[in-house]
């Protein structure tokens, strides 16, 4: 029904709908999640569709080619249109780095501060048939100074310091067939402190759905998503992901838990502006004042980021953000609640180099 609609409404209707909801989420993301909302961020996992429709894309560009010539067939009966490509490779590596200041606690003394480092890479490859598979590697490291933190692990001011995940993902995207393709993918995550067994800090994501081409400038992404949670419930949602070609240098997209308004302003620059919802779990170690614990770390995010491409497989992106909510809450390893803070909001930055062969 939904999608009998969208292609119903008018583009500047859909315009001014999906333009309300990009306001709703960079500027009253606050308040909404002061009432508890019940909405969660999905797994990292989510992404991949999108990444295996941009490899897709680039391979249809001629921007990998290797073996012999085949034929493409536009879902929607559009003329066949050749393409130098079999078995076309893809590979994206990603290094970044994030800051927030020092932020005070809502609900009385105390203060905390994170930087993060890491790197992540997609590996993809077309499949015999049009299909593309992606193999992502995700690794980072978040360092915490928390001072006065005494109600989120009793006894501490200071409980922790520095925690590491590493994500090994993999997902299929279907040839398009009909304006439709499917798509199915997995992943294994592993957060702790130092010294935490392998097995205690390991969680797994997964998802399967549909995109579906409504016409030739939006895409609609509908499925189903899942992650285990340490020392809690999983979490199974649905997934609702689009990519709206506005004009010939403005796209809207929505992937995963965020959204974002991207702008081409040159050959070599774009802008975006967004919001994005995100979590990390981290099983703590027997060191610690909460021994095989489990801390969460989730926050909501507007930011906007100008991307610079000094060439075709190379870009630099710059953000500057602000932290509308963010909430440190933590677990005692049979599973009963130990403590949760907010913080204040704040100002962040980031910084991320990306390489695309």
């Amino acid at each position: 029904m939904f999608l009998l609609r969208a292609t119903k409404m008018s583009k500047r209707r859909l315009l001014v709908s999906l333009g309300v909801l990009l306001w709703a989420l960079l500027f009253g993301a606050e308040s909404v999640v002061s009432a508890q909302s019940n909405v969660r961020p999905m797994p990292r996992l989510a992404r991949l569709p999108e990444a295996g429709a941009e490899f897709a894309r680039r391979t249809q560009e001629g921007l990998f080619q290797s073996g012999a010539s085949h034929a493409s067939v536009a879902g929607d009966g559009r003329a066949e249109k050749a393409r130098e490509v079999e078995g076309a490779r893809y590979f994206r590596f990603d290094v970044r780095a994030e800051s927030w200041g020092t932020a005070d606690f809502e609900d009385g003394a105390g203060q905390a501060s994170v930087q993060r480092m890491g790197w992540d890479a997609l590996i993809g490859r077309e499949l015999d048939g049009g299909s593309n598979v992606i193999f992502s590697l995700h690794t980072e490291a978040s360092f915490y100074d928390f001072k006065g933190a005494t109600s989120l692990i009793a006894g501490s001011s200071d409980p922790f310091n520095d925690v590491y995940e590493t994500a090994l993902g993999m997902s299929v995207l279907s040839q398009q067939v009909n304006r439709r393709a499917w798509f199915a993918g997995f992943e294994f995550y592993l957060g702790g402190e130092d010294n935490v067994d392998l097995g205690d800090a390991l969680s797994i994501g997964g998802l399967g759905g549909l995109r579906y081409e409504v016409h030739d400038d939006l895409t609609i992404t509908v499925g189903l998503g899942m992650r285990t949670r340490l020392e809690d419930d999983p979490w199974v949602v649905p997934f609702l992901g689009f990519e709206w070609q506005l004009d010939e240098n403005t796209e809207l997209v929505s992937e995963g838990s965020s959204v974002s308004l991207r702008r081409k302003l040159s050959s070599n620059w774009d802008l975006s502006l967004g919001a994005i919802y995100d979590q990390r779990q981290y099983r703590l170690n027997d060191n610690n004042p909460l021994p095989g614990g489990v801390l969460r770390d989730e926050s909501i995010q507007a930011f906007s980021g100008l991307r610079w491409r000094p060439s075709t497989n190379t870009s630099l992106d710059l953000t500057a953000g602000y932290l509308l909510w963010r909430e440190f809450t933590t677990r005692s390893s049979s599973g009963f609640s130990a403590g949760e803070i907010e913080t204040d909001p704040e100002p962040y930055f980031g910084l991320q180099l990306r390489f695309e062969y």
